[in-house]
């Protein structure tokens, strides 16, 4: 059986078109979509294009609370990921 990071990196160009499509649809799902695949950005070396697509979900969907919170902890650990 393949990771879960395996499979997304096998569909890393849907997960791009998606995301743009989600940011311009439902920005509040763009951003969910977003920070559940931190992780894999982070491992897989695209910290950058991770943290930037957070963060154009951020400012589309303008999160409060829970959601912000979970944003900003995807953005900590990708640069975490890229500080070590």
């Amino acid at each position: 059986m393949l990771p879960a990071v395996d499979v997304v990196a096998d569909e890393h160009d849907n997960l791009r078109f998606l995301l743009a499509n989600r940011i311009r649809h439902a920005p509040t799902a763009a951003l969910d979509l977003a920070i559940g695949a931190s992780d894999f950005w982070a491992l897989r070396g695209h910290v950058v294009e991770g943290q930037s697509w957070i963060e154009e979900a951020m400012t589309a969907s303008t999160p409060t609370g829970l959601l912000r919170a979970r944003a900003l902890l995807a953005l900590a650990r990708t640069t975490r990921t890229m500080a070590e």
